[in-house]
């Protein structure tokens, strides 16, 4: 079936486009299925195709699809006990309703996450798996998600050892936020996403750099574990335990740039494992650095492209600090050097789509997509008139 005109470009979108041959740069679409089945959407095969149709029709080349698997990853995330939630408590009873309806949903309906895959597939789309948990890999229940309720599951690398996560000075850990300069981290997150892209017939996994975490509220706050200071004295002789750290700005941008070389090590090994038939391509937002809720680390996603460790490139998958928005306020959050949200470090949208990110895609021969329900982005090209609820997983 033929696509309907492409309604979501804007005329400088598709000048660019049409001058470095992007292509359907915005044909890719995330569906957050846990949010939807919450809401009693997407709960047979005849709403998730009326859903993935409309998508198509939208010029969807791409539906990238949350999985939920029945048995709720629990190799690899241990569930907090669920007494310990309260029902008459309203954020308490979000999270038995999840359980709840999602276990109703598998033993009335089935598996639909192959219902989803063979409905994508037989739009004529690509189908995805959303491959979370880069950096979301979850808390102890006593750290409060969103600052009201505790997290419903753990990592279970992470839970029998905390200090797989970045830690501040201090050593205390950036919960859900991991270190893959340790080789363990990078073991265990692997074989996941390994067997998550294997549970059903996906082309290709969009590796998500959202999380759930507590952000940072400074961007220097965290990225301090020993694994860190060693490289840090390998390459500039100074620790940032020592005095002359605090005022050595060349040591700090080494260290932001150590720090987003972990992610770099990490992609090298997954990539050496991952299936040859099946895409890969990282959700990053535009900036130098990850900014909020993590920090200052640096996004080495040029050195992705020249060792053709990714296929492609999707901008403007923003932190998910909009989450925390009740508890913490815009302007408590400081020494960030990029915040794509807060419009601090990143250049204007289409300048980036045309002299940055376009052309090096371009010449890596890598694709590059573009989230169209960037709050920056929207603001940009279609002249502030859209503000999408972001965590929603629905069009507004």
């Amino acid at each position: 079936m033929a696509h309907k005109e492409v309604e979501n470009y804007s005329a400088e979108e598709k000048r660019i486009a049409k001058n470095l041959g992007l292509g359907n740069f915005k044909g890719l679409y995330t569906i957050t299925w846990g949010d939807a089945v919450d809401k009693g959407r997407l709960c047979d095969a005849s709403s998730i195709r009326e859903r993935i149709d409309y998508l198509r029709q939208h010029s969807g080349e791409i539906a990238v699809w949350r999985t939920v698997p029945p048995d709720h990853k629990h190799r690899w995330f241990a569930d907090t006990d669920l007494s310990i939630y309260n029902p008459k408590i309203p954020a308490h009873k979000l999270i038995l309703d999840y359980y709840q309806n999602f276990d109703r949903l598998f033993k009335k309906k089935g598996d639909l996450n192959k219902v989803a895959v063979d409905i994508i597939h037989d739009l004529g789309m690509k189908a995805y798996h959303w491959g979370d948990g880069l950096f979301d890999n979850s808390a102890p229940p006593h750290v409060l998600y969103a600052g009201i309720v505790p997290f419903c599951k753990e990592a279970r690398l992470q839970q029998e050892n905390p200090g797989i996560c970045r830690c501040d000075i201090f050593g205390n850990p950036h919960y859900g936020v991991w270190e893959y300069r340790y080789p363990e981290a990078r073991q265990f997150t692997i074989e996941r996403f390994i067997e998550e892209i294997n549970l059903y017939d996906f082309d290709g996994m969009m590796l998500s750099t959202r999380s759930h975490c507590i952000p940072a509220t400074d961007g220097e706050l965290y990225g301090y574990n020993d694994v860190i200071d060693k490289e840090l004295i390998k390459r500039t002789k100074v620790s940032f335990r020592s005095p002359e750290y605090k005022s050595n700005e060349n040591a700090k941008e080494i260290r932001r740039r150590i720090l987003g070389e972990s992610v770099t090590i990490f992609l090298r090994e997954l990539r050496e494992k991952w299936p040859e038939n099946k895409e890969l391509i990282v959700g990053i937002p535009r900036g130098d650095y990850w900014g909020p809720p993590y920090g200052n680390i640096f996004i080495d996603w040029r050195t992705w492209l020249k060792e053709k460790l990714v296929d492609g490139l999707y901008l403007g998958e923003i932190s998910g600090k909009t989450l925390y928005r009740n508890v913490i306020t815009p302007d408590q959050y400081r020494n960030f050097l990029s915040d794509e949200e807060a419009g601090i470090g990143v250049n204007p949208y289409y300048y980036d789509l045309e002299h940055i990110y376009g052309p090096e895609c371009v010449d890596a021969g890598v694709k590059l997509y573009v989230n169209g329900d960037s709050k920056s982005v929207k603001r940009e090209s279609c002249g502030g008139q859209y503000f999408p609820r972001l965590e929603m997983g629905k069009d507004q």
